[in-house]
């Protein structure tokens, strides 16, 4: 598909929606490629609750997990710091909080040669939670076995003695007695040879099965989740040949073969994050891309069909760059993205923006939130009907100009409870199947 200039596209379209008005738009209307500009955000939106935790230092919220009885927990790192002494050993960083946003468990977890954390889990009565463990150089990865509490039950390590592996995400398999893992690998002889591979462990965390992808092409993973028909999606970044990255989706069986596997490059780099399936075959995906000429970063998403074609591509910005975080489905026709909005050049400050669309990619809502001085989202999930964000909000004072490991320590992990959306008529919906025996 022909690719947009970002900057040009963008100038044309406010021209032609001076409002950036969303709201009179068909739902269902399909456009195959489109800028959508953002208003400017004004934070007018309210919380049901919202809680902050964390302890002097740099925290690091990764993922965000639904509990059966209403509530959720939140999985990260927590890195503390004294001004003497300078940072400590990482920790893992668990809290937990009911239905209405009370946090019942919040616990900090010490494990040995921690360095971060990327992702978690709940399988049934356990949480494991995905990091990076061992000595610079030497990356293994560390699944982590907590219970509700945030207590630590065992520690189970996967290495591989000609790579370094990264790990990024993990999934679960239907039933509960395997999960994926998506890593980085490293070449130890050649540290320039980087590619994905998907690692394939029981419920106690014993490796199955490791397969590698795209060998000798750098790519690199940054998501992998669960199909319709089980079968497994891989979203990241590959290298093309004139040295940009492309956004890269890879759709496997769920045995780990290859249906398809596709770069999409859209303007100077771009990069896929997340993917959601919406069990006909087809999937959205949301990252962000770079232009090639002037311009703000934009949040990209698509619907992707069961080739791996666009139907439809959009590109958010405005005023802000934009990353495209996460998406979820609300299983009504609407989907929320999860946004990153940065300042540019024109001043402002980093906040969180939900962006409602319809199975179309018409922008139908738009909410932004704002803690403390910025604020950075990093997951979303539905809850049982109840929308839940977390995020870092910076809840301290930052210093100009201070270095990249200290550059969280005024930051604390946010959750916030989203206030529900209007009722919705799904009327891009297909109509059911008939039979010669369905009354008129």
């Amino acid at each position: 598909m022909k690719n947009v200039n970002l900057s040009l596209c963008l100038a044309v379209l406010i021209l032609a929606h001076p409002a950036y008005a969303v709201d009179a738009l068909d739902p269902c209307k399909i456009v195959a490629e489109e800028i959508v500009p953002l208003r400017v955000p004004n934070f007018d939106q309210a919380a049901i609750w919202k809680k902050t935790s964390g302890v002097k230092g740099s925290e690091r919220p990764r993922a965000l997990l639904p509990v059966v009885d209403g509530g959720q927990i939140a999985i990260g790192s927590s890195i503390p710091y004294d001004e003497k002494t300078g940072l400590s050993s990482p920790r893992i960083q668990v809290v937990r909080t009911d239905k209405v946003g009370k946090i019942i468990v919040e616990k900090w977890v010490d494990v040995k040669d921690l360095k971060t954390v990327a992702d978690a889990v709940l399988l049934k009565d356990r949480v494991v939670t995905l990091a990076q463990i061992g000595a610079e150089n030497q990356e293994t990865i560390g699944l982590v076995f907590l219970n509700g509490l945030g207590e630590l039950k065992s520690t189970e390590i996967l290495s591989d003695p000609k790579l370094r592996l990264i790990p990024k995400s993990i999934m679960t398999i239907a039933g509960g007695e395997q999960m994926v893992i998506a890593a980085e690998a490293i070449s130890r002889d050649n540290p320039k040879d980087s590619y994905s591979v998907l690692i394939w462990v029981d419920k106690d965390g014993k490796k199955i099965t490791q397969k590698e992808y795209l060998p000798g092409v750098k790519n690199k993973p940054e998501y992998v989740g669960r199909l319709a028909n089980n079968e497994i999606v891989m979203t990241g970044r590959s290298t093309t040949e004139d040295g940009r990255d492309a956004g890269w989706v890879l759709r496997l069986s769920s045995k780990g073969e290859i249906i398809y596997q596709r770069p999409y490059a859209r303007g100077g780099d771009s990069v896929i994050r997340r993917a959601v399936s919406l069990g006909d075959g087809t999937m959205i995906v949301v990252g962000d891309a770079l232009p090639s000429v002037e311009g703000n970063k934009a949040a990209w998403m698509m619907r992707l069909d069961k080739d791996g074609s666009p139907i439809w591509q959009k590109y958010l910005t405005g005023k802000y760059g934009y990353s495209g975080i996460d998406i979820i489905s609300l299983g009504d026709g609407r989907f929320n993205v999860l946004v990153a909005g940065k300042p540019t050049t024109e001043g402002g400050r980093q906040y969180s923006r939900v962006v409602t669309i319809s199975t179309a990619g018409v922008v139908i809502g738009d909410e932004s939130f704002i803690e403390g001085a910025n604020a950075i989202p990093v997951r979303l999930i539905d809850q049982m009907g109840k929308r839940v964000l977390l995020g870092l909000a910076e809840t301290g004072f930052s210093k100009e100009g201070v270095a990249d490991e200290l550059k969280y320590i005024a930051y604390d992990s946010w959750l916030l409870g989203l206030a529900p959306l209007p009722e919705y008529n799904n009327t891009c919906a297909g109509s059911p199947t008939r039979t010669l025996d369905d009354l008129p």
